[in-house]
């Protein structure tokens, strides 16, 4: 390398630095941790490092658009992010009309945000309402929230419906009188083998139930009302019932 050259690349190292030092001098008044400048070339970094950077220049990017239109920088990041896609581009007609047949036919509103996710990381709101005129700006916008928060055509995760547990005071209550001598009474000869969930094997008494399952359920209903007291639900009584195996008399 010629002198001059050498000159020339110790000039813009500390030109480079100096930016660097008022990039962090503008994260430091944002409350935020500054970077350190990348030492190798971007694409042979490693999948870690890249991600770190872009992350970091994801949010030196939101900041910088926040100080210059507070309260509106995803407008902003739209309009700039739509105008670079469509002047470079990078998504074919072709591969919009496809998403956008895709959610025209979508049967469930989590597949419609799935796709709406994609459509809203490249177009903004206007732009996609002149094609699916159904979208809303509140679905737009949380198809775009799922697309940051989950990444851009995620599944929606499915919510796990539990069910309530019965009151163990009022199972007990019921448990006490389907196993008292007016509903029951044991056989002379005969055991069953009960296996429990952790393979352990009790041996119990056969039973006979004198009632049958719809009388055991009006006459404790009939008990629960004279002794003020609330019952479980009658399917569960049922269910109980039907676990609770035992010959009718």
């Amino acid at each position: 390398m010629q002198p001059s050259q050498e000159s020339q690349a110790s000039e813009a190292s500390v030109c480079v630095m100096d930016r660097l030092g008022k990039l962090n001098d503008f994260l430091h008044a944002c409350n935020k941790s500054p970077i350190k400048a990348l030492r190798e070339p971007f694409n042979c970094s490693s999948e870690r490092t890249k991600r770190r950077y872009a992350a970091k220049a994801n949010e030196c990017l939101s900041l910088l658009l926040e100080t210059m239109c507070p309260g509106e920088s995803d407008g902003l990041k739209d309009a700039l992010f739509s105008r670079s896609c469509s002047q470079s581009g990078s998504e074919s007609p072709e591969f919009i009309e496809a998403l956008v047949e895709s959610y025209l036919r979508a049967e469930t509103t989590t597949v419609r945000c799935q796709i709406l996710s994609i459509l809203s990381s490249h177009f903004s709101f206007s732009e996609i309402h002149s094609k699916i005129p159904s979208v809303t700006s509140h679905k737009y916008y949380s198809a775009k929230k799922h697309g940051k928060e989950l990444g851009v055509g995620t599944p929606v995760p499915e919510e796990k419906q539990t069910r309530e547990r019965v009151d163990d005071s009022k199972l007990d209550h019921f448990l006490d009188f389907i196993t008292s001598s007016h509903t029951i009474k044991d056989l002379p000869l005969g055991e069953k083998t009960l296996t429990l969930s952790t393979g352990e094997l009790l041996q119990i008494p056969y039973v006979i139930r004198c009632l049958a399952p719809a009388t055991i359920v009006k006459q404790y209903s009939q008990l629960c009302q004279e002794e003020n007291v609330e019952p479980i639900g009658k399917s569960t009584m049922y269910q109980i019932l039907s676990k609770c195996s035992a010959r009718t008399a």
